[in-house]
């Protein structure tokens, strides 16, 4: 600094006094160097920009969103007007890392179970996602595991994997069951395949119509009791042959003579006649004929229903004709109860390490829970309560 200049032999120190007095002040604070662009996500809530993707959960799908880029992060905005800060994302070469809130994401992906298929975020999933059974944020990815074939999915049995009573938080959950999965402890619950879920579906509608259809009929015979008509008490099948045509004239408000109940009485029924005479005369008045005839149309849709229903499942059971058979030579086991357990349990029993694994799955074996000499009795609740009301229905309607 003490050297004279070069062109203006004068010393640079004195040069660069003179000069400093003409700079400008620099800014007290920092000068905030950024871009700002619009940008919208995907139905999947994903953000895409300088070919990565990032997960933004706590916004819409398909939502605008305001991006303010800097040189090592992006802020996202809303777009609304507010401006409100909506999540921070790295640059992909700032090379900083980016926390996923994975119960978020495959809280969209519950919405959306195929979505796992296409989304770029795939290949950050760890590999094993271990969950029990009972979040709800996970139970329709559980029933969809062909959605989820890129990684491997447990759905762990709650039972088998609680922790010690009174230490239950969230996050002391996850972390025993991480240290299960750790120990190689966490084993698979019995997820069927799509096929038998197929099947459980047909089986278990046809129940529910079965249940639909006694209970029509259990009306219709509560509004003849009502209407003092007690054919119930001379006749086994108030719906059979003879017992619908006898309705049908009830219904048309035709007053039942014994000619007319002698053609209406079909074979057994017949030397009751005039016990059916003296029952079919009662008080029915235009509203009971009324809510009879809607009962008796809404039982013929029932039963056309089931028909067809039944006519639809023998062509799903078709490859399973063999173990349908096999299961038919138990005693009590008709053609519907062997749909019923085929439907349930599926054909490949290496899923259950037992005989009675397998009927302690299916609510068939007593629990033995004893303390102090006591013994404790459990409600028979959740799956296995299901298994034994389905086996217990279609053993009902042999």
């Amino acid at each position: 600094m003490d050297r004279p200049h070069y062109a203006k032999h004068e010393r640079i120190a004195d040069l660069w006094e003179k000069e400093r007095s003409k700079l400008l002040a620099l800014p007290a604070t920092p000068f905030e160097v950024f871009r700002l662009e619009a940008a919208r996500l995907n139905k999947y809530r994903e953000l895409r920009f300088e070919k990565a993707t990032y997960p933004l959960p706590q916004c819409r799908g398909l939502e605008t969103v305001l991006l303010k880029v800097k040189w090592d992060e992006i802020e996202v905005l809303s777009s609304d007007g507010e401006y409100r800060l909506l999540g921070k994302l790295p640059r992909p070469y700032a090379d900083k890392p980016m926390t996923i809130e994975w119960t978020t994401v495959f809280d969209g992906y519950r919405r959306k179970p195929r979505s796992v298929m296409y989304s770029d975020l795939a290949r950050y999933m760890p590999p094993s996602v271990r969950v029990t059974a009972q979040d709800k944020w996970m139970k329709q990815m559980v029933f969809c595991p062909e959605s989820l074939t890129l990684h491997s999915l447990v759905e762990a049995n709650a039972s088998h994997i609680k922790n010690l009573p009174g230490r239950k938080t969230d996050k002391k959950d996850a972390q025993w069951i991480a240290e299960l999965h750790r120990c190689g402890l966490v084993s698979n619950s019995f997820v069927a395949p799509r096929e038998i879920r197929e099947l459980r579906d047909l089986t278990r509608y046809r129940k529910k119509l079965k249940g639909y259809e006694t209970s029509e009929r259990n009306r219709i015979i509560k509004v003849l009791e009502d209407a003092n008509i007690k054919i119930s008490t001379f006749m086994s099948d108030v719906f059979g042959k003879s017992g619908r045509l006898m309705l049908d004239a009830l219904v048309n408000g035709e007053v039942i003579e014994p000619e007319q109940i002698a053609d209406l009485a079909i074979g057994r029924l017949r030397p009751k006649i005039p016990e059916l005479t003296l029952a079919l005369n009662g008080r029915v008045t235009l509203h009971h004929r009324k809510i009879i005839q809607r009962s008796l149309e809404h039982l013929k849709f029932l039963e056309k229903s089931i028909a067809d229903l039944e006519a639809a499942m023998e062509q799903y059971f078709v490859p399973y004709q063999t173990q349908e058979e096999l299961l038919q030579t138990i005693p009590g086991v008709g053609p519907n109860v062997a749909k019923v357990i085929l439907a349930e349990i599926g054909t490949d029993m290496s899923v259950f390490p037992s005989a009675s694994h397998l009927s302690s799955w299916a609510g068939l074996s007593p629990g033995n829970h004893e303390s102090a000499g006591k013994k404790k009795i459990e409600d028979d609740t959740g799956q296995s309560s299901v298994k034994n009301r389905t086996f217990g229905s279609w053993m009902g309607c042999q």
